[in-house]
Order: C-alpha cells, then structure tokens, then sequence
C-alpha cells in the first residue's frame, strides 16, 4: 500500500471553491477596462443567465491600476459576473474536475500597458450537492433567499 499525502481529499471529503471575499488589506486593484463595450442591452453583467459565454465583438480587457489596490489573487470574483481565474488554477479546476468549469481568455495589462499574467474568466457550469438528502435526517428550508433555492437547517 502506497503513501498518502497529506493534501489529497479523504474519501467523503468536499471543498468549497470560491472567492476569498474576506481577504485582509487594500483590495485587488483590477478593473474590467471595456465592460461598458462588451454589454448587450439591458444587461448590468456579461454573464448570461443561463451561465456561459456570449459571443463578444472584443476580448474582455482587465486592467491593473496600482494605485486602486493589490495585484489579482489565483482566483478574484466580481468581474461581471464571472470569477478571474489564473494559469496555474485553471490547470488545477482542469485536473481535478474537467467538466465543472468553463474558461474563456481575457487580455490582462498592467497600467503601463505591458501585458499581465495569463489570465481567464471562469464559470461554474457543474455543481455536486455535498449532502446525500435522501439517506440523511435533516430539515429542508425553501427560500427565494438561497442561491439554489433551500438550505438544510
């Protein structure tokens, strides 16, 4: 029987992958530069509601601005409804779960105009419920308040 890491998942075990809101210090200082161009009608964000990626006339074009705050972390939320994933965490989400996440390329500079880190959006197209609901005891809250519609109490 072969060694264990200490970072592999036990079985049963799930993570949850979002961005740390939390974080302490400035902000990231990251602006979605050409958003206004890239909306259609009557939309506030990119993302459709049936998640996804809409066809654009132009590459989604972050900017870096020092003086607004700190460079990205691997993964960023806020970015017209779409996390902002790194090179090396796509690789990550693309091993571990290939079918949960879709990315597609933005153009990431730096205020001097220089090119930035490789960089994607990314949208969750695939989510596991952690809870097996019909083997467990619990109570089930129906609300409009909940992101999938219910939250186990």
């Amino acid at each position: 029987m072969g060694s264990t890491s200490p970072h592999q998942p036990r079985k049963d075990e799930f993570f949850k992958l979002r961005p740390d809101a939390t974080r302490r210090g400035k902000r990231h200082g990251v602006v979605f530069d050409n958003e206004g161009a890239l909306l259609a009608t009557a939309r506030l964000i990119l993302l459709p509601e049936a998640g996804g990626f809409p066809p654009l006339r132009e590459t989604p074009r972050l900017v870096y601005r020092e003086r607004q705050g700190v460079p990205l972390q691997d993964l960023e939320g806020g970015f017209s409804g779409y996390w902002r994933a790194s090179e090396r965490l796509r690789q990550v989400m693309e091993e571990i779960d290939p079918d949960a996440f879709v990315f597609a390329d933005t153009d990431y500079r730096l205020e001097d105009g220089s090119k930035g880190p490789t960089s994607f959006r990314c949208d969750v197209v695939r989510t596991l419920d952690a809870l097996d609901e019909e083997a467990s005891q619990l109570d089930i809250v129906i609300s409009d308040e909940y992101t999938a519609g219910n939250t186990t109490a």
